[in-house]
């Protein structure tokens, strides 16, 4: 139950800057960003606290599921820079490095333990994915106002 109410609250918290004045915000991949975001950091987290307490193993499922969303995550902000036009812009950095650390390391990583736990590994992740979830964030207030969008997609 707090899962579900940690995603929600973190898609909702995207949704909320939903608005056509900004172009880069109106899209609904913006809230994607932030859940997709939100869901990488915990599970590095969740995953990285399981390794280190001892005790039962850390089921090789939860890394496998880490994997995933870190390929969703980079799908999702991948989707975000190039629509949003944020991948040609003054801040593509940002944009490439929330990519990087928010979804392709954390997807490598959940790889790797899948096999063998390692906490100083998963310790990276989750610093990534966190600092990854605030480079999405950034950019986003960055780029408030600079209409750099090519295209504005509003599903809602």
């Amino acid at each position: 139950a707090v899962i579900v109410a940690g995603a929600a609250l973190s898609f909702f918290s995207g949704a909320s800057y939903m608005m056509a004045a900004h172009p880069v915000w109106d899209s609904v991949l913006l809230p994607l960003c932030y859940l997709a975001t939100s869901l990488t950091a915990g599970g590095a987290c969740f995953g990285l606290i399981a390794s280190i307490k001892g005790g039962d193993p850390v089921p090789s499922t939860l890394f496998v599921l880490e994997s995933a969303l870190g390929i969703a995550a980079a799908a999702i902000i991948g989707a975000y820079g190039a629509v949003t036009g944020l991948f040609s812009s003054d801040y593509a950095a940002f944009a490439w490095g929330a990519l990087v650390l928010s979804g392709v390391l954390p997807a490598v990583v959940g790889f790797v333990c899948a096999r063998k736990p390692m906490p100083a590994l998963l310790a990276v992740a989750a610093v990534g994915a966190l600092a990854g979830g605030v480079l999405v964030r950034a950019s986003m207030w960055l780029t408030m106002g600079m209409g750099i969008a090519a295209i504005s997609v509003s599903l809602m």
